[in-house]
């Protein structure tokens, strides 16, 4: 039944290969929810996405679960629908890959620009001054 769909669509497991840009979208999704786990761990960080928040909170297996299917499926989806559409499918994952490393890397800019600037207002309000009357 396996082989007759095969043929059906074409399909050759000897010839197909899981993309390179699809390894490295899965690396990239896997550092950040381990990064993100043991942050949030040691009290470093928060997650910052609203869907996957609760699931942090209900310990690091549910995250974990969670947090690999959103990102194992859209790209086991993509490994299916690129052997009707490889341009595509390829071109998609480049973007996801460029978006994904654009998106940590502002976040990150913001989240620490944030930090600084709060701990100076926080420095510059705690700070007293002291003047004496004349």
């Amino acid at each position: 039944m396996i082989e007759s769909l095969a043929k059906q669509f074409k399909y050759s497991p000897a010839k197909q290969t899981i993309l390179c840009e699809t390894w490295i979208l899965g690396a990239i999704c896997t550092v950040d929810m381990i990064s993100t786990a043991v942050l949030v761990h040691y009290g470093k960080a928060v997650e910052a996405n609203p869907i996957l928040l609760p699931f942090i909170h209900r310990g690091l297996l549910a995250f974990i679960a969670v947090k690999s299917f959103t990102f194992v499926t859209p790209l086991a989806g993509l490994e299916i629908i690129r052997r009707h559409r490889p341009r595509f499918v390829k071109q998609m994952l480049r973007l996801g890959i460029a978006g994904y490393i654009g998106a940590y890397v502002l976040g990150g800019i913001h989240i620490n620009r944030a930090d600084t600037t709060s701990g100076v207002r926080s420095a510059v309000n705690n700070a007293s001054v002291t003047t004496s009357p004349r």
